[in-house]
């Protein structure tokens, strides 16, 4: 006698109450009389035992799961003219497929976003239908653009997007070992695409690092606006819509308003930025660690505040990996103060104490970054100094070697006792002299608009020290030096050439000469008539400090350091010549003159290991040319792991790399170098076209040449010809234009369109 279903399910029912050799003699006694229904009653039993809660009434999300597991095979071969290659991620209510398109002469790839089957309730149809209008309204470089859509066989709307290859914003970040200085900057991406949706009247409401993805060339791309609505209430979704909205958002970036279900408005997009920005600068989620489930989570954020990024940085190990190479405590010093106030700020519960908009988020982080006070953080004059004082540190620390100047200056008279009135004038000018120059940098006259850059303060700087005629040869002479010197590091070299010229003439002049001191002077002179080409110079002047260092009968370290210098413009002057062998002999003598004057990892040592990597680079040998390079790394990164230095570090690395044929190795130098300048000098700079150059380079080895051609045209058209000239002759393999002479090389400007293309179809 057969079971029916009935019957069966009571039999099931009993089962489950009983023990296994009870169970296993009731199967044995219904198999007697049905062996079908016994066999279908133990496949019952083995698939409770393998899900034990597969009979418990389903709520939502298994029903979700339900659905996906039904979906998750039948995924469409075609959506329109695109063709469904695999799946890509899915939702709760949404599929996402990688898809193509080919023609005769081109091959496309895209995302596909559907429903899911089952799912196309009239509420989130017009959910899909909301998202897919909004993409088209946004045109920005960091969101991923609408491409296509339309209507499957089955009914189901779908839409085409751009398909982004990259890695969560957290990933990038981890992956690359970014510093905080570049992590801001990549979060600025984001705040101007979210800045963007705002101006369309759009509020996200789901922004987290899954939807915040990264291409390999750096470049942001904000995804998935699913459960985004319209800031205009005449425009604004349905109620019922709302609430699905809130009910789908992720609890980890989600905002109190949003999670008690209350008005959505910009702030609630301000505030996930903020959780995304405490994310990238400490490594960590603000509650996630702290929080066992999702109730524990939203109690959290709805009543508690999450400590300062710095609290949490402190307590990390060196080596997490989600600070990268950032030591703890240097991590919490460059969090406190301001990236502290502006995170938390973005994260006030109230929305009303948040920053008004993104833009105002944006504004403060810029302001933070060019050393401005920041507008989340009481503005009190003690405040404003340190700012002033951290925007223009070149300036001010230009000004206290001025004043450190001017005590070598009078130490220079001090020795010669009976010089007693000499020495008192010396004081007096140098008195006078330090007050005028630290009156021009007060920061009362900041507040009051007048706004220096570094460069302005040691220009004006510089002219009063040339007008200043009545001063003493050795006060001016070397004020003038020092003033020269970091004029160089600012870029104004002709400025800085006429002041070292100055210099020299006045320590030359001046009373009881300090022939050191002069040395030092002509070792700077050199510096700048190297950079402009005026070899024949650099080395009289050289070979002049040389014989003055050896007559001086008691060397300093001041002293020895400035041999080192010499010996190093020396070094310079025989690579340009094409002599590598004494040039590198020269450098390899001063990096272990360096050693002996400086123990440990002095960043000294670390300006001698480059020198030599540079010389080594130049004359074709690579491998020792990378160990020097990583020597240089691995000493700066002791001392600061966002250090300036580190991405022409990593520049050089990448170059020499292209010259062992490690074109993978050399790849991911040269694009982290690339990252880093972006982030520290901006698109435009020197560093930046030098790194752009170096990949075309690369890329012209690996043979892809449209890449390689649209590299250089890009830094002849950004920079200028004369420089990528310059770059190429010293880092391509001597690339030349047969058909221009060398006069017609150096006066190109970058605006000649026909010069920039024949350019770069002969370099590459």
């Amino acid at each position: 006698m057969s079971l029916g279903s009935d019957q069966l399910a009571d039999a099931f029912a009993e089962l489950l109450e009983c023990s296994q050799a009870e169970q296993k003699q009731r199967l044995d006694e219904i198999g007697g009389q049905d062996c079908a229904a016994a066999d279908e009653l133990k496949s019952l039993l083995r698939a409770h035992q393998a899900a034990p809660n597969f009979l418990k009434p389903m709520d939502g999300i298994g029903i979700a799961e339900l659905l996906d597991a039904d979906d998750r095979d039948q995924m469409p071969a075609h959506a329109g003219p695109w063709r469904l290659l695999r799946e890509l991620g899915r939702g709760g209510l949404g599929v996402v497929y990688l898809a193509e398109r080919k023609g005769d002469d081109f091959e496309q790839r895209v995302a596909i976003k559907l429903i899911k089957r089952g799912m196309d309730s009239d509420a989130i149809l017009k959910r899909f239908e909301n998202e897919r209008r909004f993409l088209a309204t946004l045109d920005h470089p960091n969101i991923a653009r609408l491409i296509d859509g339309s209507v499957l066989d089955d009914g189901r709307p779908w839409f085409a997007m751009d398909y982004v290859e990259g890695k969560t914003i957290t990933d990038w970040c981890e992956q690359k070992a970014l510093s905080i200085r570049a992590r801001i900057h990549l979060f600025q991406q984001v705040s101007r695409a979210v800045q963007a949706a705002h101006a369309k009247l759009i509020v996200h409401r789901d922004l987290k690092p899954g939807n915040i993805l990264v291409t390999p060339d750096g470049q942001v791309k904000l995804l998935d606006f699913g459960i985004a609505k319209l800031i205009d209430p005449d425009l604004a979704h349905s109620l019922e819509l709302t609430r699905l909205g809130a009910a789908v958002m992720t609890p980890e970036y989600a905002a109190p308003e949003q999670i008690e279900g209350q008005a959505i408005t910009v702030a609630t997009d301000v505030y996930a930025l903020g959780v995304v920005l405490y994310e990238l600068l400490c490594g960590r989620h603000p509650y996630r660690d702290q929080a066992e489930t999702r109730e524990s989570l939203q109690q959290a954020v709805r009543n508690s505040s999450p400590l300062p990024p710095s609290t949490v940085a402190g307590r990390l190990e060196t080596g997490d990996p989600r600070i990268g190479q950032m030591r703890p405590a240097g991590l919490r010093k460059q969090l406190r103060g301001d990236l502290d106030a502006i995170v938390l700020t973005a994260m006030a519960r109230s929305p009303e104490r948040r920053y008004p908009s993104v833009e105002a988020l944006t504004e403060d982080i810029q302001r933070h970054l060019e050393g401005l006070p920041i507008r989340a953080r009481a503005r009190s004059r003690a405040y404003r100094t340190g700012r002033f004082l951290r925007r223009h540190r070149i300036g001010v620390s230009a000004v206290a070697a001025v004043v450190m100047a001017l005590s070598i200056g009078l130490g220079v008279a001090l020795w010669q006792a009976s010089e007693a009135r000499h020495q008192a004038m010396l004081a007096e000018q140098s008195r006078e002299f330090v007050i005028s120059l630290m009156t021009e940098i007060a920061p009362s006259r900041s507040d009051e608009g007048v706004e220096m850059s570094a460069v302005d303060l040691l220009l004006r700087a510089a002219d009063q020290v040339e007008a200043a005629d009545d001063l003493a040869p050795v006060i001016q002479g070397r004020l003038a030096g020092v003033i020269a010197e970091v004029l160089v590091e600012l870029g104004s070299v002709d400025r800085a050439l006429t002041l070292a010229e100055l210099g020299v003439e006045r320590l030359e002049a001046a009373r009881n000469r300090d022939d050191g001191l002069l040395a030092n002077n002509l070792s700077i002179l050199a510096r700048m008539q190297v950079s402009l080409g005026r070899g024949d110079d650099a080395e009289a002047s050289v070979e002049r400090g040389l014989e003055l260092i050896d007559q001086v009968s008691e060397l300093s370290n001041a002293d020895r350091l400035t041999r080192v210098e010499l010996l190093e413009m020396q070094a310079r002057t025989f690579g340009n010549r094409y002599d590598s062998a004494r040039a590198i002999a020269l450098r390899e003598r001063a990096l272990q003159d360096r050693m002996a004057l400086f123990s440990g990892n002095d960043v000294r040592i670390a300006a001698g290991h480059h020198n030599l990597a540079t010389e080594l680079h130049t004359a074709g040998q690579f491998q020792d040319a990378e160990y020097h390079y990583g020597e240089v790394g691995r000493i700066i990164k002791l001392i600061d792991t966002d250090h300036p230095r580190i991405a022409n570090v990593q520049m050089g690395l990448g170059a020499v790399l292209i010259g062992q044929g490690r074109f993978e190795d050399a790849e991911d130098a040269l694009m982290r170098a690339l990252a880093m300048a972006e982030a520290r000098y901006g698109a435009d700079s020197g560093l930046v076209a030098s790194c752009r150059a170096h990949l075309g380079h690369l890329r012209r080895h690996q043979g892809r040449f449209q890449d390689a051609y649209e590299l250089f045209t890009q830094v002849a058209t950004n920079i200028g010809l004369r420089f990528l000239y310059r770059t190429l002759d010293e880092f391509s393999d001597g690339v030349r234009i047969p058909s221009l002479d060398a006069q017609s090389r150096g006066e190109a400007a970058s605006g000649n369109e026909w010069e920039i293309r024949t350019f770069v179809q002969i370099a590459i």
